[in-house]
């Protein structure tokens, strides 16, 4: 490495850890200090997950009932739409079984 590249890397640590310092004291200044994902984002991201493979699988199981019956494209599209109702009645069971859960508290 020579001498010109060696100090180009060595200005831009530098002022990376001065951004960096300077940052952090913005967020202790303003009590914006994250400490990662909240617990309502937790568990909105559980209920979506739990949704889109809800759908994801209903639609495997109407593609190969498709291929296995002939009956392109109805049995995709009816195991589609019965996967995502039971993705919404399961991610709304969630919902409320953690509702329960913090009135107990």
């Amino acid at each position: 490495m020579d001498e010109k590249s060696k100090e180009t890397k060595e200005d831009f640590e530098a002022r990376l850890k001065a951004a960096r310092e300077e940052f952090e004291q913005m967020e202790t200044q303003t009590g914006r200090k994250s400490a990662g994902p909240t617990e309502g984002a937790m568990r909105s991201g559980k209920a979506g997950s739990e949704l889109l493979a809800n759908v994801f699988a209903g639609a495997f199981l109407g593609w190969l009932i498709d291929k296995v019956f002939a009956t392109a494209p109805w049995g995709m599209i009816t195991m589609m739409v019965l996967g995502f109702v039971s993705g919404v009645m399961r991610a709304n069971a969630a919902m409320q079984q953690h509702n329960k859960s913090r009135e107990k508290q």
